[in-house]
């Protein structure tokens, strides 16, 4: 009876360090940090299409039209699916207006957040996500300006102050080796910027209006793992 207690406890301990061993092993193997480049289309709605720049004597359609977007971001594994990182997105739009002085100027957003992302990895080479961000806008968009110097009104990229901004989307991963490939993702961000203002010559110009964008992004991603 008492070798059979021994060998059953010896067993036991055998499989409980096999467990933990197996345990580690998973531990050592997992991926740790992602990091990924991107770019795409960056559609407005609302607000930030439907500017329009406001002076004692004139008004100016300055609605932004879909632009170009490139961005980057780094991320660390909370565990094994879910991932807290930083990213950085500029984009760049044309101006819906047909005034002659508005030559190359065009509406611009500086965007660095911090997401949260949640992967569901399986058997397949396909990986779903969801994502939430929050961050800070950084725009500058075409205003007309008065220019005191001259006496006259001109065409400006004005820098407006920054504001708090967050959004929601998600995507689809697929490993084209097995530590890297291409993403597609469809975020949807909201910047509250209708009480923003930016200034020229000691003069206060508000932008009114929120910025409301669609970002579409097709990427390349790298996972370093603990394992390499």
């Amino acid at each position: 009876m008492k070798k059979l207690s021994l060998i059953l406890t010896l067993v036991l301990m055998l499989a409980v360090n096999v467990t933990v061993l197996a345990q580690d092993d998973e531990e050592e193997e997992r991926d740790f940090l992602e990091v990924g480049l991107f770019g795409g289309m960056v559609i407005p709605s609302e607000g930030v299409a439907d500017f329009v720049s406001r002076g004692d004597d004139y008004n100016v359609a300055m609605g932004a039209k879909t632009g170009l977007g490139l961005g980057a971001e780094i991320g660390a594994f909370l565990n094994a699916n879910l991932v807290l990182g930083v990213n950085f997105t500029y984009s760049t739009h044309s101006v819906d207006a047909t005034d002659g002085e508005i030559g190359d100027l065009k509406h611009r957003f500086y965007n660095p957040s911090v997401y949260l992302k949640y992967y569901l990895f399986g058997e397949s080479n396909f990986a779903p996500y969801a994502k939430i961000h929050v961050g800070v806008d950084n725009p500058r968009f075409v205003t007309q300006v008065v220019d005191f110097e001259s006496g006259g009104l001109k065409m400006r990229e004005l820098s407006y102050d920054p504001v708090f901004s967050f959004g929601a989307g998600g995507g689809l991963f697929y490993y084209t080796s097995d530590y890297s490939g291409l993403f597609l993702e469809v975020n949807g961000h909201y910047g509250n910027s209708k009480n923003t203002q930016g200034s020229f010559q000691d003069a206060t110009y508000d932008f009114n209006e929120s910025s409301i964008l669609v970002d579409v992004h097709l990427g390349v991603k790298v996972f370093f793992s603990t394992g390499e």
